[in-house]
């Protein structure tokens, strides 16, 4: 049973690095493989195949990142300002990053990285994603816009929604080149701040926008 367990963790991981690294499209389950010294056949019977792999790889941190946005959500509607709503949307992404050393780090930021791979190359597992995963973050913000602002109309909250959505996986995309620009020293840690702060009030002002009249 360790065996068997060790070679699921082994294969997880390394999916994940070259995932991260190569895109879905551009990994292989013979890189996987030779990468975690497993043979073909062995990844498949684990996962099925490469959708398998990925989707796994996916889910590995799924439920905490959900239940950190929701729950660093939640507090911010105690203090029922819009910015420590957009705050506490955007930190969960940016945690890492700001308060641990890069060494440290580990493979978070590949999980980060790979939410925006799946919505651009695996447009299909990203809605069975979505669906299990970010539509309790997505119903949670919609319901805290519509607490703000509860004369907003329909299609004002939903776009906004989608905006905010939109921003994130963008940066999230971009992750692996901020890294590289950080870990090279072209740009010093702090701006990561700098960044954090310019997306805060990007979302502050898009949920402004629902107090005003359309």
């Amino acid at each position: 049973m360790k065996q068997q367990q060790g070679t699921k963790e082994r294969l997880l991981d390394a999916a994940e690095c070259l995932f991260a690294e190569h895109g879905y499209t551009g990994t292989s389950m013979r890189m996987i493989s030779q990468q975690a010294s497993v043979n073909i056949a062995s990844a498949n019977y684990y996962f099925g195949g490469k959708e398998g792999l990925w989707k796994a790889v996916m889910m590995k941190y799924a439920p905490q990142a959900r239940d950190f946005r929701i729950s660093m959500m939640n507090e911010a509607m105690e203090k029922g300002t819009v910015q420590a709503l957009a705050h506490a949307y955007v930190y969960p992404s940016f945690h890492g990053l700001l308060h641990v050393k890069l060494e440290d780090l580990g493979n978070f930021p590949h999980y980060l990285r790979l939410l925006g791979i799946c919505h651009v190359q695996t447009p299909e597992i990203a809605v069975e994603y979505i669906k299990e995963v970010y539509s309790p973050i997505r119903r949670r913000l919609h319901d805290c816009i519509r607490t703000m602002f509860p004369d907003a109309s329909t299609y004002q909250v939903f776009w906004t929604v989608l905006a905010i959505e939109s921003i994130m996986i963008g940066l999230l995309t971009r992750l692996r080149m901020i890294m590289e620009l950080m870990e090279n020293n072209r740009v010093p840690k702090g701006s990561v701040q700098d960044l954090f702060e310019l997306i805060v009030r990007q979302v502050d002002g898009l949920i402004h926008l629902c107090g005003k009249p359309s």
